[in-house]
């Protein structure tokens, strides 16, 4: 990537034409933070409707975006934000389809599908999966949502994903009898829904309930084969 700082950001993320209506990810124009917006353009008839992916960043991400490549952070955004574009251009195509395209319409439909929660959101990566041929991931990404659902409930708002809840869950798998190991799988599931739901704005980064502070949960690793060993003494008892 060039070093200058800048390069793509008058440059769309991605583009897509449908009908007579021109789609774009790009910067919001009419921003002048740091941080800029990131939107999708849908330009119909010379006008122009703006919809913010819940993603801000500044140049140096942008840049970053446009060059994203494997399993960095920047893809795993780039892949997010290219989520919602294609689901706006999925809402466009409909409307144009069904002849009740305007600006109006586009503004509704897209308000209904945010109206979404936690829950479903999770379940849709675990459908991704399994139409991905990845069908170990879903499994495991399935349980933990099993055992989540049954512990907190379904149909869980965006709002009340925190800390507070995970700690929640978390002691009553401890009191099932839940492994040390099958916790830290099932947290690393959910962190995977969390991090989608930043990524699509739908839940501040603030939320975000794993880390090493001392407000943060730790997530739980697994039991070493060294440690599940008896120590000679015992053995020779």
């Amino acid at each position: 990537m060039s070093s200058i700082i800048g390069k793509y950001v008058k440059e769309a993320l991605f583009t897509k034409q449908v009908e007579g209506a021109k789609i774009v990810l790009i910067l919001d124009p009419r921003s002048t933070l740091e941080q800029t917006h990131v939107t999708v353009r849908v330009t119909y008839n010379r006008k122009s409707f703006y919809y913010r992916t819940g993603l801000q960043c500044d140049l140096e991400m942008w840049d970053k975006l446009h060059v994203a490549k494997g399993t960095s952070k920047a893809n795993i955004i780039r892949k997010s934000q290219e989520d919602i574009f294609d689901k706006v251009v999925s809402k466009v195509t409909e409307l144009f389809s069904l002849e009740q395209f305007s600006f109006d319409r586009l503004k509704q439909v897209l308000k209904e599908r945010n109206q979404g929660t936690f829950s479903s959101l999770w379940e849709s990566i675990i459908d991704s999966l399994r139409k991905e041929g990845r069908a170990g991931t879903a499994d495991s990404y399935q349980n933990a949502y099993n055992s989540f659902s049954k512990n907190i409930g379904t149909n869980i708002p965006y709002t009340k994903i925190g800390v507070e809840t995970i700690e929640k869950w978390t002691e009553r798998m401890i009191d099932a009898g839940r492994s040390q190991t099958t916790i830290g799988i099932y947290h690393r599931g959910i962190r995977v829904a969390i991090n989608k739901a930043i990524a699509e704005g739908h839940i501040k980064p603030s939320q975000y309930p794993f880390g090493k502070a001392t407000n943060k949960i730790s997530i739980r690793k697994g039991r070493s084969k060294t440690e599940a060993y008896l120590p000679v003494s015992d053995i020779l008892k």
